[in-house]
């Protein structure tokens, strides 16, 4: 055997026979094989017993890293391989290296902060219909059309003490309904937030909801059939609306703890519990974000990081350049922002595309102000990435003009103009 780690009860992991892992309980030896893989080595362990550590699927294959909770979670570091997992503590936060262009980095993965509210007032949930006319005590919250009333319904909902920072990077979000009554018909509606820094309760004026402001993003939401009273789980789950609370919680005077609210309009029909009806029943806010680090461009040369993972953005000439940035940030995991002020980053087609590998927010000042010229903006397989007040123009590629994404890609107030692309991507 060959010990890794040891947790604070005495718990051991680590590689026996050079192909398999092993966890020691202080009585008994197990395995830890990565299913159908040739080799797995258990690296760290926590408190919670939760192994950290890599696998390789076949001799001589790239090493992936992978979390074993009672289940094994595959974590490989955007575009890149190999992947090595050597250390996880209580807080969930993992330390590994990486390789990309054949240069090995160090990284600390941070697990993404969540954050629960729910209804908690009768006048935080209400429905408004066709004429306007506020209903706040409604025992059910109706997607869609209420028969009962026969009329449209505009549904609001507010949720209080909301602990995200200022320009946190928003993972996921989502709302979660619990059932009031049985509805199959086919569904669709829109939901959207409130573009406002701390939304107020709803009142008995008539039109409260639908004369507040809205936020741009907007999310489709068609549910699957409710058809068991009192359920609440993964069919009672809205789509992502992270967008929406990103957009929301980027308002320059949001602050952690404030109220949301969040609007559904649309048709068929879906009854969901109330603050009066069931109070712990209520629909529930769940939002999963993190904390990164944000990086200054303040030059608009086309210049790389001189030592990209060391937590400093610096070209040859000691300026943060867009390149720069981008390269810092790809190699600490994690969201990231980058702030690009006015001015026009001209792209230099021999250094090659911005490759951003990793979640990132990058923001302009405007669409006007702000422009990457020339060039191409590549988003890789498995990113979450908001690009915003931007102005991509002048981009040529085989693959995608302006910018290609094979990842996840929001694109808020921005132009992307006279671009050439080729098969794949879009050019604009």
């Amino acid at each position: 055997e060959n010990p890794r780690d040891i947790n604070n009860a005495g718990h051991i992991v680590g590689e026996v026979e050079g192909l398999s892992g092993f966890f020691y309980d202080g009585n008994s030896f197990s395995l830890v094989d990565y299913p159908g893989a040739w080799r797995t080595d258990a690296y760290g362990i926590n408190d919670e017993d939760v192994i950290v550590g890599y696998y390789q699927q076949y001799e001589g294959g790239p090493r992936h890293g992978f979390l074993y909770d009672g289940q094994f979670t595959t974590i490989d570091f955007p575009g890149a391989l190999p992947t090595h997992l050597f250390g996880i503590n209580n807080s969930g936060t993992i330390v590994g290296s990486y390789r990309i262009y054949g240069v090995d980095h160090s990284f600390v993965m941070t697990p993404p902060l969540e954050v629960r509210s729910s209804i908690s007032s009768s006048s935080d949930d209400a429905e408004e219909s066709e004429s306007g006319s506020m209903d706040l005590t409604s025992p059910d919250l109706e997607l869609g059309y209420d028969y009962w009333k026969g009329t449209y319904i505009k549904a609001g909902m507010r949720f209080n003490g909301v602990d995200i920072p200022q320009g946190a990077f928003i993972r996921n979000a989502y709302i979660q309904f619990q059932v009031n009554g049985i509805t199959s018909e086919e569904t669709f509606v829109w939901i959207e937030g409130q573009a406002t820094d701390n939304a107020p309760t709803f009142t008995l004026s008539d039109g409260d909801i639908s004369s507040r402001a809205r936020t741009k993003a907007k999310v489709p939401y068609s549910p699957v059939p409710w058809t068991t009273i009192g359920d609440a789980g993964p069919d009672q789950r809205t789509s992502d609306i992270s967008s929406i609370v990103q957009e929301i919680v980027d308002r320059p005077g949001w602050s952690s703890g404030n109220s949301l609210a969040i609007f559904t309009s649309g048709t068929g029909e879906r009854q969901a519990e109330a603050y009066d009806g069931i109070p712990e029943g209520a629909p529930l806010l769940h939002v999963e974000y993190s904390l990164g680090t944000t990086f200054v461009v303040n030059s608009t040369a086309d210049l790389a990081d001189e030592s990209p993972g060391d937590g400093s953005c610096e070209a040859s000439t000691g300026e943060c350049t867009l390149r720069a940035a981008i390269e810092e940030a790809n190699a600490w995991s994690g969201p990231d922002r980058i702030q690009v002020p006015a001015g026009n980053y001209v792209l230099d087609s021999g250094i090659g595309a911005l490759s951003i590998t990793d979640d990132l927010i990058l923001e302009g000042a405007s669409a006007e102000e702000t422009i990457i010229d020339g060039g191409r903006v590549s988003v890789g397989a498995s990113c979450k990435v908001i690009i915003e007040r931007v102005k991509i123009t002048r981009g040529v590629s085989g693959r995608g003009g302006g910018i290609g994404s094979r990842g996840d890609l929001t694109s808020r107030e921005c132009i992307i103009s006279d671009n050439e692309g080729g098969s794949v991507g879009g050019s604009g």
